[in-house]
């Protein structure tokens, strides 16, 4: 037996694991469990965004006897724990790089996931130019629904991402602000309480072209995907004016469900809203776990292209 490969991503704040082949997959009210060939079990929380269709990617790999790569927070036992699954191509092993990636660990981090963001367009190309066509149309829209305010800084933010995105992402882990009707939006569509807090700690992943949207990991929650709405000033400060979990399926289910959407509300309001329209997205007869008050998810995030 060979020594299971583990890459530690210090910026996402994630850990990856050569998990091997699932033999078992198992669910109860509150959890998912896989088993693979060796008898390593690990377990996720009924609490992420996407939690039914990571179910559903543990049962389409394990039919196809795919090996895979769990990954988990770096805060929780990769041993114990996973929130996310990938596929690890037989031939190209994802964690396997040359001996001296060691003196580079954020090329290699980088490098790495890039490749999942590849696999994971490629497993859905043939919707994926539809969902970032759709996203884009999403923008125009809700600039319409804007005050003119809001519109003028959103226009200005999306040519300043435009211009300026490669010096913009230099650093690609920055702290920003986020409003408070913004974390309404983060409970609605991520399941996660942002009410503690005034910053959000994020890691830059990529700009979708030609909008304010930015795809980013939240680094101290969980290490999950979002994709926010960012405005800039010209002054420099920058904030999170909206934030979304980049599933293109989530929003006609949100828009059934939510009757007024700047209703003054509870934070637990929106985190029950929450499973609420995840269980209609998902097809799922009940939802009998709590929201979490803290953890998120890992999403159906659009991999933006490259410029």
């Amino acid at each position: 037996m060979n020594t299971p490969r583990v890459l530690t991503l210090h910026d996402r704040r994630a850990t990856l694991f050569e998990f091997g082949r699932i033999v078992h997959v198992g669910q109860d009210d509150g959890w998912i469990y896989i088993r693979n060939e060796e008898s390593v079990e690990l377990f996720m929380k009924k609490v992420y965004h996407r939690w039914p269709n990571v179910l559903l990617k543990c049962e389409k790999y394990k039919a196809l006897e795919l090996n895979v790569v769990t990954r988990c927070a770096i805060s929780s036992s990769h041993c114990s724990y996973f929130n996310e699954i990938y596929v690890d191509p037989p031939n190209a092993p994802l964690l396997k790089f040359p001996k001296d990636g060691d003196k580079a660990p954020k090329t290699v981090e980088q490098l790495v996931f890039e490749r999942i963001w590849n696999m994971e367009q490629w497993a859905r190309s043939l919707d994926e130019n539809k969902n970032i066509e759709a996203e884009g149309n999403r923008y125009k829209t809700a600039l319409k629904c804007q005050t003119k305010g809001e519109r003028v800084l959103t226009e200005a933010t999306k040519k300043f991402l435009m211009q300026n995105y490669d010096e913009f992402s230099i650093n690609r882990t920055m702290w920003l602000s986020i409003e408070d009707r913004a974390k309404t939006r983060a409970a609605l569509r991520l399941g996660v309480d942002l009410t503690k807090v005034s910053k959000v700690r994020v890691y830059l992943e990529s700009h979708l072209w030609n909008t304010n949207f930015l795809h980013v990991t939240l680094i101290d929650f969980e290490g999950i995907d979002a994709v926010v709405g960012l405005h800039h000033k010209k002054d420099g400060k920058n904030w999170i004016a909206t934030i979304n979990n980049g599933d293109s399926e989530w929003w006609k289910h949100e828009r059934q469900l939510l009757r007024e959407k700047d209703v003054v509300a509870p934070i637990g309001y929106w985190l029950q809203l929450f499973k609420q329209v995840q269980a209609s997205r998902y097809k799922l007869e009940s939802v009998t776990h709590d929201a979490s008050v803290y953890q998120g998810t890992d999403v159906n995030i659009i991999p933006f292209p490259k410029a």
